[in-house]
C-alpha cells in the first residue's frame, strides 16, 4: 500500500477499534500474498489458504497491537511461516518421514518472491484487455502460437501486443 501515512494511519486506528471495513482492507492487501507465500512452503494450495485464513483470524484477535501496516505486514509472515512449520511437522509425525523445513534464506527469498510476484500480477491487471489477456496467457504457460489461437489473432500481433504490455508494464514499476 503505497499511500499517504495519513490514510495508513486512519485505516490502522479503524482496525484497532474493530472495524470490519478497514479489517478488509487489509485482508484484500495482504491475503493473496499469504496464499503464495505459505504454497511455497508447503506445496499444498488449498492447505495454503486454510492456514492464510487462520492467520487473519489470529491477526483479528490482536487488532489492537499493531501500530502500522509493516508491523502487520511482519506478523503475517512470521505466523503463516510458523503454522506451515507446525503443519509440516505433523506431518513429520504422521507420515514418520524426514521433510526438512525450509532454510532461513530459501524462506527470504520465498518471501521477495511472493511480494514481487503479487504486485506484478495486481499491475497485469492495470493493462489494456489484450495486453493484459497476452501476458496473463503467457504466465499460464501458453505458447505465442496458443495464445494467437485463443484470441483469434496473429502470432506478430500476439508479439506485438507482449512487447507493448512489457513495456507499460516496466513503465508502471518504474513509477512504483
Amino acid at each position: 500500500m503505497e499511500a499517504n501515512p495519513n490514510d495508513e494511519q486512519e485505516l490502522i486506528a479503524r482496525f484497532n477499534k474493530g472495524d470490519a471495513a478497514a479489517f478488509g482492507q487489509i485482508y484484500q492487501l495482504f491475503y493473496p500474498k499469504m496464499c503464495f507465500f505459505a504454497n511455497g512452503l508447503i506445496h499444498q494450495p488449498e492447505e495454503s489458504k486454510d492456514i492464510a485464513g487462520n492467520v487473519f483470524m489470529k491477526l483479528w484477535e490482536r487488532r489492537d497491537k499493531f501500530d502500522s501496516l509493516i508491523n502487520i505486514k511482519a506478523f503475517l509472515y512470521i505466523t503463516t511461516r510458523n503454522e506451515c512449520f507446525d503443519l509440516l511437522d505433523k506431518r513429520r509425525v504422521r507420515n514418520k518421514a524426514n521433510i526438512p523445513q525450509p532454510d532461513p534464506e530459501e524462506q527470504r527469498k520465498l518471501i521477495v518472491r511472493t511480494e514481487t510476484y503479487l504486485d506484478t500480477y495486481h499491475l497485469i491487471k492495470n493493462l489494456e484487455g489484450n495486453q493484459r489477456k497476452v501476458l496473463e496467457l503467457i504466465l499460464e504457460g501458453h505458447s505465442m502460437k496458443e495464445i494467437a489461437q485463443l484470441l483469434n489473432l496473429q502470432e506478430a500481433n500476439i508479439r506485438k501486443l507482449k512487447f507493448r504490455a512489457l513495456t507499460e508494464l516496466r513503465e508502471l514499476l518504474q513509477k512504483k
